[in-house]
């Protein structure tokens, strides 16, 4: 009679613990940064209450990343630049794109200035 207890006890943990796990797969960000990519969507995966982690997002199937800089004597004080991650699909996007992800970038963090680093800078200017 233990026995059957102790085994019933096992399965219901596991059982809970299998549907733990799917729920957090399904809500995992990179699980849907990865998803929106492929279906060449516009999605952000961002901790804005973390200034020292980087926040990617992916647009027109194209990945890029957000480095979050902050100066330690005004902790308010945040510049961002921006990396293209695959520099070889530049020639997917035009100048307007850029603009839409920088006014995006703006509307997350809106005093923040915005740089981006080469070859997208060179491709700007």
């Amino acid at each position: 009679m233990f026995v059957i207890v102790i085994v019933r006890v096992f399965i219901f943990a596991f059982v809970a613990y299998t549907l733990l796990k799917l729920v957090q797969h399904f809500r995992s960000p990179k699980r849907k940064l990865v998803a929106a990519q492929e279906h060449q969507q516009f999605f952000v995966v961002d901790e804005k209450t973390n200034i020292r982690k980087n926040f990617l997002l992916t647009y027109k199937g194209i990945l890029f990343e957000g480095e979050k800089y902050s100066n330690p004597n005004e902790p308010e004080s945040l510049s961002i630049t921006m990396v293209l991650t695959d520099p070889s699909r530049l020639h997917e996007l035009q100048k307007q794109d850029f603009k839409l992800l920088e006014n995006h970038v703006h509307d997350m963090y809106p005093n923040a200035p915005i740089r981006w680093k080469s070859p997208v800078r060179e491709f700007l200017h």
